[in-house]
């Protein structure tokens, strides 16, 4: 069974978090066998500062290391860089190039296993015998340690209480007061113009002045607000 050491996960961490990929137990895994097929050593992922020795000359590259042009980084932050715009179809420069691992990206983005395992070609462009040995090495990986995994989400704030000290139903009222000011002034408006419209009609049968009514009620209730505070 393999037991990487921890720079495999703080570079698999890293370069997930380039993708813009979750950082989960699959993920984590997925990236963690590929490395160590990549870098067969007990605790050798910054190697180079280059985890997965892509050859693309990136920012910060310090040259070739060997024959295929596996490049040396300055720092582990620019090989993980290089990496990432590898995956993503980039060229030195960081624009636009030709897509070769389209699968392999989506499938980290998505934590899928099984097309990650199943993209046998474009792992094996990357390294020659990399397919096969990332689907040998991945079922044999410990869980990774729960330091480099995503924190969960926060729970969701509860709403917002009523403010304290002071009952709900006197809002309610004071927006009942206000609509009966607004029947009242709709009402004189029609009478005034002599159209007498089934509200008109009302107001004056019922011999009521709303609007001293009106009054009357909202100087109780801010009595009432005032001993509830």
């Amino acid at each position: 069974m393999v037991a990487p050491g921890s720079s495999f996960y703080q570079a698999a961490q890293a370069i997930l978090q380039g993708l813009g990929a979750p950082v989960t137990a699959t993920t984590l895994n997925l990236l963690v066998a590929w490395e160590w097929c990549e870098k067969p050593h007990p605790d050798g992922a910054w190697q180079w500062n280059n985890p997965l020795n892509t050859t693309l000359p990136a920012p910060g590259s310090l040259g070739a290391v060997n024959a295929v042009g596996v490049q040396r980084f300055a720092t582990p932050a620019q090989g993980v860089q290089a990496v990432v715009w590898t995956l993503e179809g980039r060229t030195a420069s960081g624009s636009v190039g030709i897509d070769y691992y389209p699968t392999l990206r989506q499938a980290l983005r998505q934590g899928n296993a099984a097309a990650f395992l199943g993209a046998t070609t474009e792992l094996t462009r990357w390294g020659g015998g990399d397919a096969v040995c990332v689907a040998a090495v991945y079922p044999t990986l410990p869980a990774p340690p729960s330091s480099y995994l995503s924190a969960p989400p926060s729970p969701a704030a509860p709403p917002p209480a009523a403010p304290a000290g002071r009952p709900t139903w006197i809002g309610w009222f004071f927006a009942g007061l206000g609509g009966l000011a607004l029947l009242d002034a709709l009402a004189d408006a029609e009478i005034a113009q002599g159209r007498w419209t089934p509200l008109a009609r009302w107001k004056q049968a019922a011999h009521t002045d709303w609007l001293r009514w009106w009054a009357d009620a909202e100087a109780l209730a801010q009595r009432v607000a005032r001993r509830v505070d």
